[in-house]
């Protein structure tokens, strides 16, 4: 580890904190966005998130050329233990929440292809990281059940609903022709 760079937990973290290493499991990631930039022609970003403790977990947002962000998105998956290296902590925008999964800090990390890192975390403690992908993100008494969806159908309507379920069979993969379009589906 680089000189001045400490190993830190998210739920530590600070605004404006750069020199530190968080050990985190990714728990989600989009595709990478490309963007046209005024200073230079593109830039890409992956946005993903980590969890590195059972009510923490915050965004990240990798910046750089379309080829190294294509390149380190296709690398890292889901379930990876990595090893965040000199990412910058700043204070999460409340507009942009669309786009980003909600998380329990109130910070983002920003990392650059320049200065940051990232890589796959090396040492044993990997299982500890693992069990988090099998906790769910929202607090216990944020869901409703099925039924209230069914018993309340018309009240919820145009609301969002937190649901937690268990998947108990996935079918065969069927074409659906819509009446309106032709299109399948």
């Amino acid at each position: 580890m680089s000189a001045g760079i400490r190993r830190t937990q998210i739920s530590a973290l600070s605004h404006g904190s750069s020199d530190f290493l968080i050990v985190a499991v990714i728990i989600a990631k989009q595709t990478p966005r490309t963007i046209k930039s005024k200073n230079v022609d593109m830039r890409s970003v992956w946005n993903f998130t980590l969890r590195d403790a059972p009510a923490d977990y915050i965004n990240v947002s990798f910046w750089g050329s379309s080829i190294f962000i294509d390149n380190i998105a296709q690398n890292f998956h889901i379930g990876d233990v990595v090893d965040i290296i000199k990412a910058k902590a700043t204070f999460r925008k409340n507009d942009n929440t669309s786009f980003v999964p909600d998380v329990t800090s109130p910070l983002v990390l920003t990392m650059s292809e320049n200065i940051s890192e990232m890589c796959l975390h090396s040492e044993d403690d990997c299982a500890e990281f693992h069990q988090l992908l099998r906790l769910p993100t929202r607090p216990p008494g944020d869901y409703i059940t099925l039924s209230d969806v069914h018993a309340n159908g018309q009240a919820l309507k145009g609301k969002h609903v937190n649901l937690l379920v268990a998947v108990r069979s996935v079918g065969a993969l069927r074409q659906v022709t819509t009446k309106q379009e032709g299109k399948v589906l």
